[in-house]
């Protein structure tokens, strides 16, 4: 099992959108202009401006010049309407600035053109519809399968394993286990053991090789679109460190049962069909030190 750091140094960022919380009271989609009233309030002219700057760039303003007057003034080279599509285009290149953010591999992979292209479309698919973007790109995977890509399958696993360290960013920070913790273990308990796993711990099963193609991408190479290719993939965080590693398929069963909460017997049961059973002993024995070390789990309790 090779690990591989994702970024060094990485701390959790909050990143604000200029979307504000939707009332659940409201029907009006987003991006729909509400009609112009014979008065208008403060609140009305606020919610009235984001719907129109968050309507997709891809459809008319919701809006005519005659309306636009009410919100921005013309000036010597811009109309009203000009001036407010000014803040449309800024807040959707905002938008895609945070998914490229998130999917830099993906961004590389697809070129910037098709990538904002597809961005756009994704942002017109699930709109921003609150105060916080860090939690924006999450439908990027399943939406990637869906498009007419070069290759949707590889789009969504690269998606996949970039949203998977996005998560890890912003999951809690625990300790991971110690020698000390270990040796408190009789050896009699290890058996009926239970792991807790690290909370920022994300296991991927992929058609293709992404977590190579990252890899490359992340050390200044030009990898190019790999043939399908199945493997296993965790990735977690320890510290400010991100962290990839990936795994046989034995190993990832015996993980994902231990990380489930099976008992540490129970687990290597689960893992058996797969193991080359002349060496299935120290297999998982070198797993389980090899997993334990590099901080998948931050606790262990035993009976």
């Amino acid at each position: 099992m090779k690990r591989e750091a994702t970024a060094d140094a990485i701390g959790t960022h909050e990143r604000a959108s200029a979307t504000p919380v939707r009332d659940a009271a409201s029907h009006a989609p987003v991006g729909a202009a509400p009609s112009l009233p014979e008065r208008l309030d403060l609140r009305f002219m606020q919610e009235w401006f984001a719907r129109i700057v968050t309507t997709p760039e891809s459809e008319p303003a919701p809006v005519d010049e005659g309306s636009a007057l009410a919100l921005a003034t013309p000036s010597a080279t811009l109309t009203s309407l000009e001036r407010l599509e000014i803040y449309r285009r800024s807040y959707h290149a905002r938008l895609v600035e945070c998914l490229a953010d998130d999917y830099p591999a993906l961004q590389h992979h697809l070129g910037e053109e098709a990538f904002d292209a597809l961005c756009r479309r994704y942002i017109a698919r699930f709109p921003s519809t609150g105060p916080s973007l860090n939690d924006f790109g999450r439908h990027m995977a399943a939406f990637c399968r869906g498009e007419a890509l070069p290759e949707p399958g590889f789009a969504a696993d690269l998606a996949s394993l970039e949203w998977a360290i996005v998560l890890a960013i912003h999951a809690p920070t625990a300790r991971v286990i110690t020698e000390a913790d270990l040796a408190g273990i009789a050896h009699d308990s290890w058996p009926g053991a239970c792991l807790i796993a690290n909370p920022s711990l994300r296991f991927m099963r992929l058609e293709y090789p992404a977590n190579a193609y990252f890899q490359a991408f992340r050390t200044g190479g030009n990898p190019v679109l790999p043939a399908a290719n199945a493997t296993n993939v965790v990735v977690y965080r320890t510290g400010t460190s991100i962290w990839r590693m990936e795994l046989a398929p034995a190993a990832l069963v015996l993980f994902e049962a231990l990380a489930g909460g099976a008992r540490l017997q129970q687990a290597i049961e689960r893992a058996a069909p797969l193991l080359d059973r002349a060496e299935d002993i120290q297999q998982v024995a070198g797993w389980f030190r090899s997993g334990v070390a590099s901080g998948l789990f931050v606790g262990v309790a035993a009976d």
